[in-house]
């Protein structure tokens, strides 16, 4: 397996004392990021070594940028079974268990898409699931090694042989996703094939995938907050009238103006006239998608943006802005995404895109080719959204960015799908399905979809303002880190840093060209919840 620190075969220290060297100072100092520890590290050599040439400074570049991918051995990697406790990982999240210090994790940046490798990884798996370990069953014997050294790391190199893997750690297990759906045999518009991961509440897992590795995707659901049980004495009395519209919407407008201050009364009330004056009045949202848009899907956004500071909701044709700055950076000016509604935030004068809404078409549609497309075209602007804050934030720790959640409303039938989006490791993103919630159509029976409806609005509520929480402190980090490299760069100028961009898929597809998909059985959702 290549090791950076070969780059200083020819200096007066041995590449072997170095390595050695780096590995005990990182020791000392683990609260720092790569960068820091390099830097310092660096300062500390120069002081102790008067002589240190100038071929020594030049290589010192390289070695900077290869250090991220590598991790110094200890006495168990030579082994093909990696015993790293996986509980450790995990987060409150309801997505995934979290990945640590992949600032100098074991990716780089990800290369062309032809750079790839040619053969994918079988995809039948005999391996059994225990509670502590998996093993993965990898056939990858075609496999030459070059064509792993996008990965370069040394867990890897029993994938080359028939040998099991024995996986207990984010790090593997990202690992082996990205050699996972290096699949050409992949539909041409399957997600997948942008690095994107597809799980979530009660979805099944696609054929195309290995149910291990899908199984050791942890769902931590995070606890949920019930607006309607947390004021049952205020709307306990407007359903007990639902049988009866008229009476229910007298009710609702006896809540004062002092308990609507309480964001959570404001909500719910404001999604209860919602309906009671459009699906339950027979407004005809069944006709056409903009008025199922306008009276409904809109309205509901709002009543969620209303109650939190600095969120923006942007309805009708939007266009949205990471597209454009996305095809921008390619010199690409004649293409744009325009999504049915975006939720936004300002900072510094920048807008920064956080949801993204898609209707396929008007209440109660049954078109599998419009939803198909949608979702599709959705995980494309999902990308281009995330890839716009790491460029925003380049000099960021990629630690916080993994915390960064974006999101999906999908608009399809007579449901309401809503899906988070992140990037846990370098070149693979997450697309991770919440929840999916009926739109009521009678009055008479709304109290329970209405209640759930309500528990995951506001659920998405609670999501955003993390989000706005995160972006804030990436930004900080951003301007930290960016003073650290500054200084740095006075002493040693050819320094380079570790950006948040190294870590992105080049040049990704964010643009459908399509305005059709098929109903293709390969890019359906399935789950019981559809």
């Amino acid at each position: 397996m290549y090791n950076p620190f070969d780059y200083f075969d020819t200096t007066k220290k041995s590449a072997w004392n170095l390595r050695d060297a780096f590995s005990a100072y990182q020791k000392s100092v683990p609260d720092l990021s790569i960068t820091q520890q390099l830097t310092r590290f660096h300062e500390k050599l120069k002081k102790e070594n008067d002589n240190i040439t100038d071929s020594w400074l030049s290589n010192w570049n390289s070695f900077c940028k290869k250090t991220e991918s590598y991790q110094p051995a200890s006495a168990d990697t030579s082994s093909s079974i990696f015993n790293i406790n996986m509980e450790s990982s995990t987060n409150n999240s309801c997505s995934f268990g979290t990945v640590s210090n992949h600032y100098h994790n074991k990716y780089k940046k990800r290369g062309p898409e032809n750079d790839d490798l040619e053969n994918a990884p079988t995809k039948k798996h005999n391996s059994e699931i225990t509670s502590d370990t998996v093993e993965v069953n990898e056939q990858l014997t075609h496999l030459e090694a070059d064509q792993l050294a996008d990965l370069e790391t040394d867990q890897l190199a029993d994938l080359e042989t028939n040998k099991a893997v024995i996986i207990n750690s984010q790090d593997d297990i990202w690992a082996c996703w990205k050699l996972h759906l290096n699949d050409n045999s992949l539909h041409k518009y399957s997600l997948e094939r942008l690095g994107i991961i597809q799980i979530g509440n009660k979805l099944s897992c696609p054929e195309y995938y290995s149910i291990e590795l899908y199984n050791l995707l942890i769902y931590k659901p995070a606890p949920l907050i019930n607006p309607i049980s947390n004021n049952s004495e205020i709307f306990d009395r407007i359903f007990d009238l639902s049988s009866n519209k008229e009476l229910m919407s007298r009710q609702l407008h006896q809540i004062t103006y002092e308990e609507k201050q309480d964001p959570q009364v404001f909500m719910v009330a404001a999604v209860i006239e919602i309906f009671i004056k459009t699906i339950f009045a027979d407004v005809c949202v069944t006709d056409q998608e903009s008025n199922y848009s306008h009276y409904v899907i809109w309205p509901l956004l709002d009543a969620i943006v209303t109650t939190v500071n600095n969120l923006n909701f942007h309805c009708g044709e939007y266009r949205l802005k990471s597209v454009d700055k996305e095809l921008s950076r390619r010199s690409i000016c004649s293409q744009h995404y325009k999504s049915d509604g975006c939720i936004s935030t300002v900072i510094d004068n920048t807008r920064i895109e956080l949801a993204i809404l898609e209707v396929s078409g008007p209440y109660k549609l049954d078109e599998q080719s419009r939803f198909t497309k949608d979702h599709i075209k959705a995980g494309y602007g999902l990308i281009a959204m995330i890839n716009e804050i790491a460029y925003l934030y380049k000099y960021a720790s990629f630690d916080i960015f993994t915390k960064v959640r974006l999101f999906f409303i999908h608009a399809k039938k007579n449901k309401l799908r809503l899906w988070s989006f992140e990037m846990p490791a370098p070149g693979l993103y997450i697309l991770n399905l919440l929840n999916s919630v009926i739109i009521p159509d009678n009055c008479a029976s709304c109290e329970l979809p209405m209640e759930s409806l309500c528990v995951e609005l506001w659920n998405l509520r609670a999501m955003l303002q993390q989000t706005l929480i995160t972006i804030d402190n990436l930004r900080e980090s951003h301007i930290v880190n960016q003073r650290i490299y500054s200084r740095a760069h006075r002493q040693s100028p050819d320094l380079v840093p570790t950006l948040l961009t190294d870590a992105l898929r080049i040049n990704p597809q964010v643009k459908l060209d399509k305005d059709y998909l098929p109903a293709d059985d390969e890019l359906a959702i399935n789950s019981s919840l559809f």
